[in-house]
């Protein structure tokens, strides 16, 4: 896979995806996403709780959209990693998100049905439907090496002085992750462009569970990647060097996430972001 065009097809069929940008000091951060899409474009529909987050990327002069988990996808799919810039579309009524990106989002993420899976629920979580859309603008494709086994591949994302991200699907042995203060990690690349040029990275590994996505386990370990291994200087619990999915939660633990996503996207949409024409 060499082509952009190439991409918005994978990324059309794809379940899962990660997203990866430098931040403000030009360290990488990474996290996974569900691959929506929005005038043919790669897409994520974050909630207004999620603004801090919608403008680090819309700022970003490069981010990395990772396809590399067939988990979810549709037949047909192949990983693929595009570059460029995200333009942010402040959705403030959510007429946008419902009308292209809504029905994308009940399909590939289940829990978002139990919010607005008919108009009556809808109506009742009207909170649920303003979004940040942000829309990659891809300049560049290429291929990489496919992830199968969440406990020792990852995502491996190289930052640089001038602002830019490098990616690559990693396998690391999970009992160096273990000691992961300690040492140096070897990562080997899965087939794709292993990065060349030393700098901050950030190794984030993930799980879900499937097909319902209810439930995700993710592991991030920060440090510096020399061009062959990554001394490790930030990361989770050494006594847990993979991602561990939580426990299938009962009834009580999902009532407590959904009002918590509603009181904080409540939250977001008083403290003065934009205006929805609503009140409580």
């Amino acid at each position: 896979m060499q082509s952009v065009d190439d991409l918005l097809v994978a990324n059309r069929r794809a379940g899962v995806a990660e997203v990866c940008w430098p931040d403000v000091q030009g360290s990488p951060r990474a996290m996974a996403a569900i691959p929506l899409e929005h005038q043919g474009r790669p897409a994520l529909a974050l909630y207004w709780s999620q603004w801090s987050a919608a403008r680090e990327l819309a700022s970003c002069p490069v981010v990395a959209w990772v396809l590399s988990d067939r988990r979810m996808a549709q037949r047909g799919w192949q990983p693929a990693v595009g570059f460029g810039r995200m333009k942010l579309l402040v959705d403030e009524d959510g007429s946008i998100f419902t009308a292209s990106m809504l029905d994308q989002e009940l399909r590939k993420h289940p829990p978002s049905r139990a919010f607005a899976d008919s108009p009556l629920l809808r109506r009742e979580n009207w909170w649920f439907l303003p979004r940040l859309i942000l829309m990659l603008e891809p300049i560049l494709a290429h291929a990489v090496g496919e992830r199968t086994e969440p406990d020792s591949h990852g995502i491996l994302a190289v930052g640089s002085v001038d602002a830019n991200v490098s990616v690559d699907t990693v396998a690391v042995d999970p009992n160096q992750l273990s000691g992961a203060s300690a040492g140096p990690i070897a990562c080997t690349s899965l087939g794709g462009r292993p990065p060349q040029a030393p700098g901050p990275a950030v190794l984030l590994q993930h799980d879900f569970s499937v097909p319902d996505l209810e439930r995700w386990g993710h592991r991030i370990t920060a440090g510096r990647w020399d061009g062959e291994r990554l001394e490790a200087t930030r990361g989770p619990d050494p006594a847990t060097p993979t991602p561990v999915l939580p426990p299938p939660p009962g009834l009580p633990e999902r009532m407590r996430h959904h009002r918590e996503l509603e009181r904080d996207t409540r939250r977001a949409l008083r403290g003065g972001i934009g205006s929805t024409g609503r009140s409580d």
